[in-house]
């Protein structure tokens, strides 16, 4: 089991704050309550050197001190304001605290336009969130809103109608002024109510991936969007299903246009949200993430990096293994009755060899989906879909899917974002071959080994 190396001892004293224990950690960081009900976010010179250097908050808001051969920088809030990790902000009911949010939001990206604020401290009382460095983003600003508005739900902002069925405590006009203060456009609900127009049906499809394309559709969308015909013969909903494959083939962004296109909330299990040094924590948080899903169905659960808690359960003989063990019979608990309440449960793994046999096994998940590199042929679909949708040149994708043959997905979406980012500083209004051929060939993680997509037997 893990444990915390507190800072400081309860009832510590530090320029007349008291502080009565911790209440969250991690890397560079420990907050803590205080006597009168406060808080205090005491963090180490070099987290506090990386927001300052990025101008995200001013050096004169710290405070700092020392206990015994450290010194660290700390930053008090009374109760009146919230200071707290992003993930922990419960906003579905109070309104003046999502507009709150809201307003930090766009005065940090006004700062900061690329860090990955869901993994974040906000911060009420200077309007600001506090990124961590070296953190991924797995939200758009939009779907990070969202999930703080509706209390942990993965859905975007500006699919108002949805917000407002998970939010009944919030109006249309202040779900309007949360829209307005985040920078988004509010108009959508309006529209929504207009007179019907007809718009052309939505067509699910994954650039590039044929073949999990093919699945999804089959296996997920078929079946929902049928439901009384596959009713007819005993079949109610989706089975769970597990994509595995290396980092960077595209895991991820089929399951985002899975969300997009069902437009159902997404619920996210990660050892960031599920963790903790305390025994029975993590079992209990993975319950009420699967209840909080089924409150909301119909509904997508997302278990990322499922090796991280999902381990076979005998390849430990630790003194630990009990607290793991729990979480794994949690899963198997929970699993089959989200599906009776309209919860699509999937998972990502890249080590699917040590994944719990039990966790894998038919009436859990029944599919075990391999997802590969992609070969040039399906690099150049997602070079061709993508760059279509931006002002561009002749570009020459053949060529450039050729040179790019087994990279990862997550190397080709950040190839044509560093294209157009280079288009715009040289004050051009459109991607152009030169510098798409720029990028490439200054791309040093070129990968030639040959995957494929395949279905697990």
């Amino acid at each position: 089991m893990k444990t915390i190396d507190i800072w400081f001892p309860r009832n510590y004293r530090i320029d007349g704050m008291i502080l009565t224990g911790i209440i969250n950690s991690g890397e560079n960081w420990q907050l803590y309550e205080t006597y009168d009900r406060g808080r205090a976010l005491f963090v180490t010179n070099e987290l506090l050197d990386y927001w300052i250097a990025g101008e995200i908050i001013e050096f004169d808001a710290w405070n700092q001190t020392s206990y015994g051969n450290y010194v660290y920088s700390y930053l008090a809030s009374s109760s009146s304001y919230i200071l707290a990790p992003v993930r922990e902000i419960q906003a579905q009911k109070n309104f003046e605290v999502a507009l709150s949010f809201a307003t930090a939001l766009t005065a940090t990206r006004r700062l900061t336009s690329q860090a990955a604020l869901e993994s974040g401290i906000f911060v009420e009382r200077y309007a600001r969130i506090l990124p961590m460095p070296d953190q991924l983003s797995t939200m758009d600003d939009s779907m990070l809103l969202g999930y703080v508005v509706t209390g942990g739900t993965q859905i975007p902002i500006t699919n108002t109608r949805r917000i407002l069925q998970l939010t009944p405590s919030f109006s249309i006009s202040q779900l309007q002024k949360i829209l307005h203060a985040a920078g988004f456009a509010h108009s959508q609900y309006a529209e929504d109510q207009s007179s019907p127009s007809i718009s052309a049906p939505k067509v699910f499809n994954l650039p590039g991936r044929k073949n999990l394309s093919n699945f999804l559709q089959e296996h997920v969308i078929d079946i929902i969007e049928h439901e009384k015909d596959y009713a007819a013969v005993g079949i109610t909903f989706p089975s769970a299903f597990i994509l595995q494959g290396p980092p960077g083939c595209g895991k991820t962004y089929a399951i985002e246009r899975l969300v997009d296109y069902l437009n159902w909330p997404m619920y996210s299990i990660d050892s960031i949200s599920i963790g903790s040094p305390y025994i029975h924590e993590t079992g209990k948080k993975i319950g009420s993430v699967f209840e909080k899903a089924m409150e909301n169905a119909p509904a997508i659960i997302v278990i990322d990096e499922m090796e991280a808690f999902l381990q076979d359960r005998t390849a430990s003989s630790s003194s630990s293994s009990n607290h793991h063990v729990e979480e794994v019979a949690e899963f198997l608990r929970m699993i089959p009755i989200a599906r009776e309440h309209r919860v699509l449960v999937i998972a990502m793994t890249n080590l699917i060899q040590s994944i719990d046999p039990a966790i894998c096994r038919r009436g859990r998940f029944d599919h075990i989906i391999e997802v590969g590199m992609p070969t040039s042929e399906e690099i150049e679909q997602v070079l061709r879909n993508s760059i279509e949708k931006l002002p561009h040149d002749t570009i020459p994708y053949a060529d450039l899917a050729e040179k790019l043959d087994g990279s990862p997905m997550s190397d080709v979406a950040f190839i044509i974002r560093e294209a157009a980012r280079l288009a715009a500083k040289n004050k051009l209004n459109k991607l152009t071959s030169d510098i798409l051929w720029q990028v490439v060939t200054e791309h040093n993680n070129v990968h030639t080994e040959e995957h494929t997509i395949g279905f697990h037997p």
